[in-house]
């Protein structure tokens, strides 16, 4: 196969499996709004967006540092994650 025609597949792959999502995630939203409510589905999408932003800010960049540390070759990961 020459690499045309593998990139083309490979694109071609990767759009279908991003439309599905997309197709399923407006699928589960849907479902989701008939089910909560708008009210409920507004408080819904409150709280993710909250849990999303604890996230971040408790990582405050350590997953980064330590892939970082990991492929400087400075500690193992063992040791680094111990």
């Amino acid at each position: 196969m020459t690499t045309a025609r593998k990139l083309t597949s490979n694109t071609i792959i990767q759009l279908g499996g991003k439309l599905v999502s997309v197709v399923l995630g407006l699928a589960v939203v849907a479902l989701m709004t008939r089910a909560l409510g708008a009210e409920g589905f507004g408080q819904y999408t409150t709280i993710v967006a909250f849990l999303q932003l604890a996230g971040i800010l408790v990582d405050l960049g350590l997953t980064v540092t330590t892939g970082k540390t990991i492929a400087q070759g400075v500690y193992t990961e063992h040791k680094l994650l111990s």
